[in-house]
This record gives structure tokens, sequence and C-alpha cells, in this order.
């Protein structure tokens, strides 16, 4: 973080004393070099030795424990008292004799904590960790000689602004945030900033073959949520919501019957379990569609799934979403399913055949409908990842359809193969725990940074202008 340092806006010309004496010994001090005429002609600046005078001919006016010599005449804070007579001399609410440090003695050199040439008693930041004596005394109960008062490691300042105790030791900075001090101009700091992208917050969308042939591995879905599903997936990934969506084919031609739907929504992304399971059970019961043709609408279905869109073309009858406005999120809700804004969306498809518009143009519908790129661009416009469960019976076309969205999708463990699996009806749920765990901690990321500013701390500037 950044911090701005106050300075007290008045210049003193201070020389200090070699060593400590009582008002009886005659051993040297240094005074101001103009506090006396220069008999010996050691003035300062064009001769190598301080002027001094003896300890015997020092006063102490105001009894603070500080030489007339060291205060001076000039009014410091500027309360029409002199220095030499004023007892707290800067006005920090703390006396002259409590920020003296000569132990009585006032032919020693008054303290001066943090050596810049400032005495403690005409600095109002004895300590130089940004906040002035008064602030530390009466507000934070820190050592205002201390820079670090509980002595962990983190000045009091940066206590202060990280919202911690400066003076429990108990209290600090939580060592995985990554936290910077800048003192007041000194050169820049570089440091390297160590995370991870161990995904937090995803919304997992299962949209699902439903066709006939594909009754066995809902139906391993819909028996696996609460018992499979659901832990593995919050076990992966601390905040995930999940909604349910299905698809055959088009109800024209030879693409399907009368029970097809390129796609049918079921639940929207929540955090109900019960809703999820109860939408689940919709899919397992509705009369299953034939998809004639063997090809299915995957792409489609990819397709209203990432944009909200709907469509009516190939006798489909499918209206666009709008998704409703949920009070104190950060932005819109996107898709048919409405994935939170901040989420990561993971669209989990599942089913054992063949895509119509497939990634090599393969079995093209007969009228226009959304195409592979389409399907890809729109999942990508809203950073949705693809999971790919497929059931083998028949071809692997269906699966290199698969492993093509994912990879086009970013959707890869470490070694960069796509997350797509091949199961088996009664594995299909472990297989899609499986390859969320692994999209959730093994998957490349991109990251890109913003830098924000807390409006709400302790001092009125813009710490960005500090990064």
């Amino acid at each position: 973080m950044g911090s701005a340092r106050r300075w007290v806006g008045i210049v003193f010309v201070v020389v200090w004393a070699l060593a400590g004496c009582s008002p009886d010994d005659d051993s040297g001090y240094h005074p101001n070099p103009d506090a006396r005429d220069d008999a010996t002609g050691d003035i300062p600046g064009t001769d190598t030795g301080p002027e001094t005078i003896p300890c015997s001919e020092l006063f102490d006016t105001d009894g603070d424990t500080i030489a007339d010599a060291y205060e001076s005449t000039t009014d410091s804070d500027g309360d029409t008292v002199p220095n030499h007579l004023d007892d707290d001399s800067d006005g920090d609410t703390i006396s002259d004799r409590d920020e003296a440090g000569t132990s009585g003695d006032y032919c020693r050199q008054p303290a001066d904590t943090d050596t810049d040439s400032v005495p403690d008693f005409l600095d109002q930041d004895s300590d130089n960790d940004g906040l002035t004596d008064a602030e530390e005394r009466e507000r934070w109960g820190s050592d205002p000689r201390n820079a670090d008062t509980d002595g962990d490691t983190i000045t009091d300042l940066g206590e202060v602004a990280y919202g911690s105790s400066p003076t429990d030791p108990g209290s600090t900075v939580d060592p995985d945030d990554f936290f910077v001090i800048l003192p007041y101009e000194e050169p820049e700091q570089v440091r390297p900033l160590t995370f991870g992208t161990n995904l937090q917050v995803a919304d997992v969308y299962f949209l699902m073959d439903s066709t006939g042939s594909m009754s066995g591995s809902i139906e391993n879905v819909v028996g696996s949520l609460s018992a499979t599903i659901v832990p593995g997936l919050r076990a992966a990934i601390p905040d995930v919501q999940m909604g349910v969506g299905a698809f055959n084919d088009f109800p024209s031609g030879s693409y399907g019957d009368g029970a097809d739907q390129p796609y049918w929504h079921d639940q929207d992304i929540t955090p109900d379990d019960g809703r999820v399971q109860t939408a689940l059970n919709g899919v397992l019961s509705r009369p299953r569609g034939s998809g004639s043709d063997g090809p299915e609408s995957y792409v489609p279905a990819l397709w209203m799934t990432a944009t909200g869109r709907g469509t009516t073309v190939g006798g489909a009858s499918i209206p666009d979403k709008t998704c409703p406005v949920t009070p104190d999120e950060p932005g819109t809700r996107r898709g048919y399913p409405c994935f939170r804004p901040g989420a990561l969306p993971i669209v989990v498809q599942v089913g054992d055949a063949p895509w119509h518009n497939g990634p090599a143009l393969e079995y093209p519908y007969s009228f226009a409908t959304s195409q592979y790129a389409d399907a890809m661009g729109a999942m990508l416009d809203i950073g949705a990842r693809y999971i790919g469960v497929y059931v083998q019976r028949w071809t692997t076309e269906g699966l290199t359809a698969m492993q093509a969205m994912a990879s086009d999708t970013g959707t890869v463990d470490a070694s960069g193969s796509p997350l797509v699996a091949i199961s088996a009806d009664g594995t299909v749920s472990t297989s899609i725990v499986g390859m969320i765990q692994t999209l959730a901690s093994f998957t490349p990321q991109d990251v890109s940074t913003t830098t924000e500013d807390d409006a709400t701390d302790l001092y009125d500037f813009d710490a960005r202008q500090f990064i």
C-alpha cells in the first residue's frame, strides 16, 4: 500500500550533543551553531570542528528536561508560546518532557527516534511510521516511538490500514494476502505475487442428450446427484450452483418426431439442490424422442445455452430467454441458464451420438441454424468451459466433436488434453465429478488483473497511483 507522510512545515537548525552530561559537568555539547559568538573561529561549514559550550552554561527555563539551546525561541506549533517556554512544542498532545528522552538530564541530546534530524519533541511523527504521534497515542494506543508496537513485523500504519491491531501481535496481516508498504519517497518495490487459479465460484449446467438410448445415463445422474455429484462438486469448488437442460433434435423431416426438441431448459442456475433434483427427474420422465437420424442437436443446444436465444426453425418452439435481475449482483446474468456474474460457467454435455453441424461441418441441417463456430464463439463470449461425457455405444464421432469443443474453449488438463470422459451408463456421475475436479484445480487459466482503490480507507488518496 502507499501512504502519504505528513511533515511539520518548519525548518529547524539543530546541532547534536557529543555526549550527555549534568548541569555541573563542563564537558562539551552541540548547541545551535548561531547561538553564541564564534570566539575560536570554528564556524560551521568553514572549519573542521563543531562549536561547543559547557553544560554548566545551559538552562531549562520551562523545566521539561530539554535545554533551551535545543528548543530555541522558535514557536514551532504556532501557539504564540516559544519552544523554550512551551510544554508541548510541536502541539501533538504529548508533552516535551515525555518526548525528551533525556532521562531528566537537560544536557543530554533530545531523542530523535527516526534519525531524521528532527528531535521527537518537535517531530509530529517521531518513529516515521506514517501515523502522527497524536493518532498513535489517542486513537490507536500504539507507541509513538516504535514503528512496530506489537513486534509482528508489520508497521503500525500497515496494521491500521489493513484493519488489524497495531498493539496485538495475534492480530496481524493474513500471510495469504499480498500486502506491500511503500515508504515515503523511497525506491519502488518489486515483489513476486504467488497465487493459485483454483476455482472458487462456478455455475455447472447439465445439458443431457435425452433421446431413448440415454435413459440409463440419465438415471445414473438422477440417482447420483445428492450422494455423488453435489458432494464432489462442493469439495472442488466452494461456491457452486447448478442448472439443468436437455436436447434431442429438431422435430421435422428425418431429424426427429413430435416428442423431440433441439433444446429444453429445465432449471435456471440455483443454489437449491432440491430444485436441481426435481429438474433432472423431469428430464428422466419426459417422453423420449427418437432423434430419428442418429446425429443430434448438440450444437444448437450449446448455442442456445450460451446466448439465451431461442429458435423456431425446423419445427422448434423455443422462446428467447430474459434473465431476472438479482439485487446486489455486480452485473447481469448470462445465457439461457442465467449464469451468475463473476461465476465461471461450466457446461457439462452428456451424450452418445454424433453432432449435426459438427466441427468438421459433418451432418449439416437442411435449414439455416447455428453452426459449430457459432456455438463455440458464444461459449467463449461468456467465458464458459465445456466438459463432455461421451457414453460410447456407436462410433467415436461424438467423442471427437466433444474433444474439439473442450479444446476450443480451453477446457483442458495440465497436459493440454481436452476434458472429455468416455463413460458407461453407470459411471456418468463419477466422470462428471472427476472432470470438474480437474477443471477446478489443474486447468490452465487466462488471468487478467485490475487495480481498485478502497474509497473507505483512512486517507484521502487513490492507491492505484502507487501500483
